[in-house]
């Protein structure tokens, strides 16, 4: 059966559904997370200070557990590399990287390094793991342009709660050979900026706890952290500065701006510096994807402060076409998170307190682009997401409250992961046309592991400054058809392709593909 969200609660609303495992309206109660129905309050400045994490320096990454101090509150994370956010890396292109992940969880983990290409058995595929207690050893070679990447567990259905509670970082690719000579803001005037949502406001602590309603959405929260820290501030120059923006969050999108609507210039995305600045006043980033921007705060008053915050937008919404059954009523009211996509929220302040001595232009021209022929593609593959009712047996469902019978999952190609099965066959050296075309009314951010792709086109509106240059994350709105195109020809094996809501992820949004 072949449906989405909306006709999923059309259907339980008219008791229209049964299910093998007891009464489906009483499941869907004891499975929900109540407190979530309260309105949410979007949590305030913090007044706290800006932390960047450490840089990392060789040796072992220890996964574990961590106390953190915010605002008198001692909080439970996890960590990587005893920080949360875990130590970022920085390597030139060219290095070898070598790493041993140790890990003192009760649970498995592992590291996807993404955005890089690496050899699959380095890759953090689900089936490579580090058991409790074990470790994994990593090595490669760094082949990537100079840009900002960045790594995090990909543990089957567990991928969510770990990125979550505290682990990952950065992967900072550097080329002093392509970049110098542009003459870019660097060291403390370049600032990487990793944001995640957490619902933290009230209870001022980290409790990852997903109802039904969250899986379906994705688990969004009511304060913005900052590399760790709720809702900051920094002081800065007068002048231009680099910063370098990860959603590292697992479900919100985000429209990124100031709150004065004063412009800026975006120069890289996910895969590195783009053709040429590009100036805007906002720029949509979802989960996964990355965005470096040039600010120069020289239009704010000398002891003056901007807000940077995430602005408030609508997504666009499905064509009535992709939701046949049409709105949603009766029990699809208990069934909807308070948590909503597209509010506004503060991010955090900067503060001008310094006259700056600095002389920087916004590069006219960046660096150059190899750009991939459409017409050197020998195949066109299409990949359609959506929600689909898919049958489960034994022990509890997905989603929880439930003991056996039918329930909405999040697929591509009207399947849910499964560990070995390889769903498509790609060969070595070739150029693909991928379509991803959402059948939904949930927005998709779609990652592929193992190569860099191109974005070409889009069916709703245009292409924006984040679609621009090396991509390996694209949004893929309710009811749209995104096109990239992708060259495999840097490693054979085995990869992923999946969805970055990463709540959708652990709930089978994610197919196997082979290179051969």
């Amino acid at each position: 059966m072949n449906t989405n969200r909306r006709t999923f609660l059309q259907l339980a609303s008219g008791s229209a559904l049964a299910l093998a495992g007891g009464n489906f309206l009483q499941s869907c109660m004891n499975s929900m997370n109540m407190g979530d129905m309260s309105d949410v309050v979007i949590a305030g400045e913090t007044g706290l200070p800006l932390r960047l994490p450490p840089v990392w320096n060789g040796g072992t990454i220890n996964a574990g557990s961590l106390n953190l101090d915010v605002q008198g509150k001692t909080i439970q994370a996890w960590a990587m590399g005893g920080s949360v956010l875990a130590p970022t890396i920085r390597l030139r292109k060219g290095a070898a990287f070598s790493a041993q992940l140790q890990n003192q969880l009760s649970t498995e983990t592992n590291i996807h390094w993404h955005g890089l290409t690496v050899p699959s058995t380095m890759d953090g595929h689900p089936k490579d793991v580090a058991k409790a207690g074990g470790s994994f050893a990593y090595n490669f070679p760094v082949l990537d342009r100079a840009g900002t990447y960045w790594y995090h567990p990909h543990p089957h259905k567990n991928t969510a709660r770990q990125t979550y509670m505290g682990m990952a970082g950065l992967f900072i690719v550097e080329d002093p050979a392509a970049e110098t000579a542009l003459g870019l803001p660097s060291g403390e005037f370049d600032v990487p900026l990793v944001l995640q949502d957490k619902r933290f406001g009230q209870v001022k602590r980290f409790v990852y706890a997903p109802s039904m309603a969250d899986v379906m959405t994705g688990y969004l929260g009511d304060t913005m952290f900052v590399n760790g820290v709720p809702v900051p501030y920094l002081d800065v120059e007068n002048g231009v500065y680099r910063f370098r923006i990860l959603n590292g969050a697992t479900a919100r999108v985000m429209k990124l701006g100031f709150e004065n609507g004063m412009a800026f210039h975006v120069i890289g995305t996910d895969g590195g510096l783009i053709d040429a600045a590009e100036r805007v006043t906002s720029v949509i980033l979802s989960p996964g994807e990355r965005v470096e921007i040039l600010v120069d705060f020289s239009s704010v008053a000398m002891n003056g402060s901007v807000l940077f915050k995430t602005l408030d937008f609508t997504l666009p919404a499905a064509p009535a076409s992709s939701t046949p059954h049409g709105g949603m009523n009766g029990m699809s009211g208990m069934m909807m998170s308070a948590y909503k996509q597209g509010v506004a929220m503060p991010i955090m302040r900067f503060n001008i307190k310094r006259q700056t001595s600095r002389q920087v232009a916004i590069p006219t021209t960046l660096t150059p682009i190899e750009r991939l022929s459409a017409g050197a593609a020998t195949k066109t593959r299409t990949f359609a997401l959506n929600m689909e009712m898919m049958s489960f047996e034994g022990g509890s469902s997905p989603h929880g409250g439930m003991s056996g019978g039918e329930m909405m999952r999040h697929t591509i190609n009207g399947k849910l992961f499964a560990m070995e099965r390889v769903d498509e066959k790609i060969a070595f050296g070739a150029t693909e046309i991928w379509e991803f075309q959402n059948k939904g009314d949930e927005p998709h951010p779609m990652h592929v592991h193992g190569t860099q792709f191109q974005v070409l086109s889009r069916s709703i509106g245009t292409l924006t400054a984040v679609d621009k240059g090396w991509k390996d994350t694209v949004l893929v709105n309710p009811g749209e058809t995104v096109r990239v195109i992708l060259r495999f020809d840097k490693y054979r094996g085995l990869y992923l392709v999946h969805c970055h809501n990463l709540e959708h992820e652990d709930d089978g949004m994610m197919l196997n593909f082979e290179v051969a």
